[in-house]
């Protein structure tokens, strides 16, 4: 068989498919071991949610139970997730061999999605864009906006095809597809789920007007996809006992936790943020590649583009908060914006590109070297955290082998917990000052917990448990400091 190879103006004639994979490839493995900092084996900081979500996949492992062992308020899967590759490999970087995988085939299915529209070797641009920029609001990595983002490609990629077909017709596979990867989205994190909604709305809308006849199929094929993801996360936490936390964490506490993030939001004066100027930027881009569609009349597109800025820049906000890891969400849609550029490029813009293809890649590649340089910072983050690692291993060597059951974190990091290998002893076992200003249940239920069962070991982020007026009370008289370092305060009760 013949292989594909992509024709363009360069040197040396032709490039064949599989050297711009192995280009894509190195590029990512590169960018991940530096900008995915939290699992990477460059740097393996863990992080504050990522951490979470490393702790309570082990806790899967060793036969816990998601919600009731351990809580956060994101959906299942991203546990899951965290959980699979530990099976297999001790610590994090089984997990971040998953997040190359996953970013690997993102950018793989984007460079197949460009050339389909552009033609030529700049097609490569687009995936290089969507690294490059995913990889800059990354945070470490490990959330679920990079693993979603995933999905959300795989349902672009649907509806490339869809529009690119002159019959606009969905086959079986592609509906039943669609519902897989809404349902895996929506339980990692509902706000993620804004592309993929957009690309059903917009094929639904456009088969409701145009082919009627054929709703009702695409209809139950893509029902049977959200069946089959949610039909067994419900059993199985059904069969937990455990399917009104699962909901509670995967919808209510995410939604009182956008609602408190809002209200402060609202008062935030610093409009020279980063986070604002990117979100500017993002709309810069897809405003220019909007014009572009407009003035070519590739009407479809025009419409997809527009409703896909603002649903996701929507969903962005809604979170609540200036975290900068929100933004990785919007990257697809920037990608989207880069291919419909270059598609409708001017003549100039073509010209140049196809004179100076060679100047414009190495141009990407040394900004990108640059940004790996002053922003990724792999050493100097390592011997942060390696000072952190230190501390808090000297804290948890004060606790016996048989009582590091028996340890309740207060506001301590969840990787404390990772990084001496131990589970704490309570379900809300970090950040539960912060978790308390969208639910103050969680507040009661932490100090009815202490005066109740009385753990035998207490560690704080904050000396005597900062603000928490009533755990302090109860930990100045019922507890004596064992030792204090930079990684928390230890306290052992009183006999």
């Amino acid at each position: 068989m013949k292989k594909t190879q992509v024709k363009y103006i360069y040197n040396q004639g032709t490039i064949e498919n599989n050297v711009v994979y192995a280009f894509l490839g190195i590029i990512t493995l590169i960018m991940m071991s530096i900008f995915a900092y939290n699992n990477s084996p460059l740097v393996e900081r863990l992080g504050e949610d990522g951490g979470i979500y490393l702790l309570m996949g082990k806790n899967l492992t060793q036969g816990g139970i998601l919600y009731k062992s351990l809580f956060d308020h994101k959906g299942p899967i991203i546990f899951f997730i965290n959980a699979l590759p530990q099976l297999i490999i001790k610590g994090p970087f089984g997990v971040w061999c998953l997040e190359v995988i996953c970013m690997f085939i993102s950018v793989r299915v984007l460079y197949q999605l460009a050339y389909k529209l552009v033609k030529t070797p700049s097609a490569v641009l687009v995936p290089m864009i969507y690294l490059w920029g995913t990889c800059l609001f990354l945070a470490g990595g490990n959330y679920t906006e990079e693993f979603g983002n995933l999905f959300c490609i795989l349902s672009l990629a649907i509806f490339i095809n869809w529009i690119e077909d002159e019959k606009k017709e969905l086959t079986s596979s592609q509906a039943y597809l669609l519902g897989v990867y809404l349902s895996l989205v929506f339980f990692m994190r509902p706000n993620n789920i804004a592309l993929i909604a957009v690309v059903i709305g917009f094929i639904g809308i456009y088969t409701l007007k145009y082919m009627p006849n054929k709703a009702s199929r695409y209809i139950v094929y893509g029902i049977l996809g959200i069946v089959t993801i949610s039909l067994p996360l419900f059993l199985y936490h059904f069969q937990q006992g455990n399917t009104l936390e699962m909901l509670n964490a995967t919808i209510l506490h995410n939604l009182k936790y956008c609602s408190e993030g809002i209200t402060t939001m609202r008062r935030s004066v610093h409009l020279d943020s980063h986070f604002k100027r990117s979100i500017f930027f993002y709309l810069c881009i897809s405003l220019y590649a909007f014009i572009r569609c407009k003035i070519y009349k590739d009407n479809l597109y025009t419409i997809f583009l527009g409703a896909s800025t603002v649903v996701v820049l929507l969903s962005v906000v809604i979170g609540g908060r200036e975290y900068i890891h929100y933004l990785v969400i919007a990257m697809p849609v920037v990608a989207l914006a880069s291919m419909l550029i270059l598609k409708h490029a001017t003549k100039d813009l073509k010209k140049f590109l196809g004179l100076r293809f060679n100047l414009v890649i190495l141009v990407a590649i040394a900004l990108m070297s640059y940004n790996c340089y002053s922003i990724g910072k792999p050493f100097e983050r390592r011997s942060i955290i390696k000072d952190y690692k230190d501390q808090a291993k000297v804290l948890g060597a004060y606790i016996p082998e048989e009582e590091r059951n028996q340890v309740f974190g207060y506001d301590v990091p969840a990787m404390w917990f990772y990084i001496n290998d131990m589970m704490p002893c309570y379900n809300y076992f970090t950040m539960q000052s912060w978790m308390a200003k969208s639910d103050l249940a969680i507040e009661e239920g932490v100090n009815h917990f202490v005066t109740s069962q009385r753990p035998k070991w207490i560690v704080t982020y904050y000396e005597a448990a900062g603000n928490n007026h009533y755990l302090l009370n109860e930990i100045q008289e019922d507890y004596e400091k064992v030792a204090e370092n930079s990684s928390g305060y230890l306290y052992r009760r009183k006999e």
